[in-house]
């Protein structure tokens, strides 16, 4: 039999940057607060053709139920 060898997966904690405590939360704030709003962007999913064609589908099949 051949030996199998354990491994062992270590985990690493990045600290760059991390203070150890000689920053204030003032300067986080002033941090957070110099980032820019994010401009949101509007996008259709579906076209303008295509809901007008589903749109009269489902009154097609609504018209059809109350017909039964």
């Amino acid at each position: 039999m051949t030996s199998s060898i354990d491994r062992v997966i270590i985990y690493a904690m990045d600290t760059q940057a991390m203070s150890s405590g000689g920053g204030s939360t003032h300067d986080i704030q002033a941090q957070r607060d110099a980032i820019p709003p994010m401009k949101a962007s509007k996008m259709n999913l579906i076209s303008d053709a295509l809901k007008v064609e589903l749109k009269q589908l489902i009154n097609e099949v609504l018209d059809e139920r109350e017909r039964t």
